[in-house]
């Protein structure tokens, strides 16, 4: 199950963080949350089990990054019309 998790959170981290930085940046918000999700089932897991990961870091280092692109696109960037 935490395989599972691990998968998806890595999947959707990448795909936000890709979303984030083409014009399409407004769609990288539901990855962002899906992978944001994962994160926290795997850190739920985890303290379950008392295993410690590295890969919960790798993800939120990812969701971060792709958040922070994501917002400082919406703030700066200007639409045309």
């Amino acid at each position: 199950m935490k395989k599972v998790f691990i998968i998806l959170g890595f999947i959707s981290a990448i795909l936000a963080t890709v979303l984030a930085v083409t014009p399409l940046s407004n769609l990288a918000i539901i990855p962002i949350i899906v992978a944001l999700l994962c994160g926290l089932m795997i850190l739920y897991i985890s303290k379950k089990q008392n295993t410690k990961t590295k890969t919960i870091q790798y993800i939120f280092l990812l969701v971060i990054i792709s958040l922070v692109l994501t917002i400082y696109k919406g703030v700066f960037n200007t639409t045309e019309l």
